[in-house]
Formats: structure tokens, sequence, C-alpha cells
């Protein structure tokens, strides 16, 4: 007889379970504007199209300009300093961000990397609206940029 491990994939409540699941939870994509010399390399190896350089502007208009507009007013974009070739921005919609590092990986100046972080939760006792109080820590959105939100 043979005995042959097959893989039976998952069912509806297991599929469920698993998308859920964060795999890079703890890896943070990390952007320099100041190394940005603007090649689009990021923009062009992104499997989600969630980067894009282009002029600054009212959070209303530049979300319509986004390579995946993002229409969703509730989620963030976070927006990087001027870039030292244009004076146009870098553009970041982190709801689409897998964390796959290709951005990474491509960028020839370094100016995106990967770093681990740590997930900082307000505990009792801590103000809600900011969590790194009493910390020693400022307010800060993920990787180098400044959050755009409503």
């Amino acid at each position: 007889s043979i005995e042959t491990e097959v893989e039976e994939g998952f069912d509806l409540e297991q599929t469920l379970t698993e998308v859920e699941r964060c795999l890079n939870c703890d890896i943070q994509t990390h952007f320099t504007g100041s190394l940005c010399i603007e090649c689009d390399a990021c923009i062009d190896i992104c499997p989600l199209n969630c980067l894009t350089i282009t002029h600054n502007g009212e959070e209303a208009d530049l979300r319509t300009r986004l390579l995946a507009p993002a229409d969703n007013t509730e989620q963030e974009i976070y927006v990087s300093e001027a870039l030292p070739q244009t004076a146009r921005v870098m553009v970041k919609d982190e709801d689409l961000c897998i964390h796959c590092g290709l951005c990474a990986e491509r960028c020839p100046t370094a100016a995106w990397d990967m770093r681990t972080f740590d997930l900082l939760k307000p505990y009792a006792g801590q103000d809600a609206d900011h969590p790194y109080s009493g910390m020693g820590i400022e307010e800060m959105a993920p990787g180098g940029f400044v959050s755009v939100a409503p």
C-alpha cells in the first residue's frame, strides 16, 4: 500500500482564521526621503500599487492622484517630507501595503528599508489618544512618514 501525504487545504473556518493572520506584523517599511532619487523602482515593483510620488496638496486632492486611489477617507495615507530632486512627496497607503519588502530590495539608494518595530498599545491609566505619553516617545506614524487622516 502506498502511504502518501496529501495536503487537503483549509475548510471555511480555517480559511477565515488564516486570512486574519499577519505574516509580517513586526516588519515595517521605513522611508528616508533624503536618500530618494525618484527613480520609481519601488513604484514599479510594488505588487499592490501602494506607493506614489506626486506633488503634495490638500488631502482630498492627493487621494485622487494615488496609483490606487484611497477613496475611503477613514483610511490613513502617509506622506513623506519633500523629496530632494523635485520637492514632490512619496505617498504610501498603509492599508494596501503587505510589507513584502520588494521596495526595499529594489531601491538602489536604500531610501526604503525594512525595520522591526514594537507595537505599543495603551494600557490602563494611559491616555488612549497618546499611548506613548510618559514614555519619552513622540507620537509618530510608521516608517518616517507623517500620518494624514481626516
